[in-house]
């Protein structure tokens, strides 16, 4: 479930830094690192959440109580909304005590960094909860497809941006690459909801 859809990004983070670290300099890598690890801190508030919703949607799913699974999806969805909003109002009133508070002055450049990358941990919230409910009704295949399209948008946007920006560059990059990830696995999700919908309203229907 859940440990699937973080290690994929953990693998993405990874190769970002190493990308950082020879399009740049050890210091840029430190202050990128600086303000993801807020970030990967904040995404454990989701995973805490949504740990237990992934047997929940599997056994709904699989016992056809689609009406319930559409309920607990866009409930938990707006529920994540909310909280992750709260960290983007958070970080663009306080980021810079946030930063300067954890790592101290010398890491004033990652200020920048974190608020951009507060916007990427609303997207990284929701892409936890499609991550996990399209692993909740045996769609692995749809993940990793999803995975690896957003791997490659991830890799062509560090090349473009890195090299002129920097760790700014490397922060858009991951809103972008996490947004777009969204979208896909969003649009699986509805569109498979509105095929159960109808077809549950069919066999009604012929009830």
């Amino acid at each position: 479930g859940i440990r699937h859809v973080e290690r994929s990004r953990g693998l993405g983070d990874v190769y970002k830094r190493q990308m950082l670290s020879v399009m740049k300099t050890d210091t840029i890598v430190g202050w990128y690192s600086a303000a993801y690890s807020i970030i990967h801190g904040f995404s454990l508030i989701s995973s805490s959440i949504l740990a237990t919703l992934f047997p929940l949607l599997s056994r709904q799913y699989n016992e056809n109580k689609k009406d319930l699974f559409k309920n607990v999806f866009f409930k938990t969805m707006l529920t994540l909304i909310i909280i992750a909003s709260a960290i983007i109002i958070l970080a663009m009133l306080w980021g810079n005590s946030i930063i300067k508070f954890i790592y101290g002055i010398q890491y004033f450049n990652s200020i920048q960094i974190f608020i951009i990358l507060c916007w990427a941990n609303l997207f990284i919230f929701l892409n936890n909860l499609t991550g996990v409910t399209i692993n909740a009704i045996n769609k692995q295949k749809v993940n990793l497809a999803i995975v690896i399209c957003g791997a490659a948008i991830n890799i062509s946007l560090n090349l473009l941006l890195i090299p002129k920006y920097g760790a700014i560059g490397a922060a858009v990059a991951t809103v972008f690459t996490e947004f777009v990830v969204f979208l896909t696995g969003f649009f699986f999700v509805s569109k498979l909801i509105s095929k159960d919908s109808e077809k549950l309203t069919f066999e009604t229907q012929r009830r």
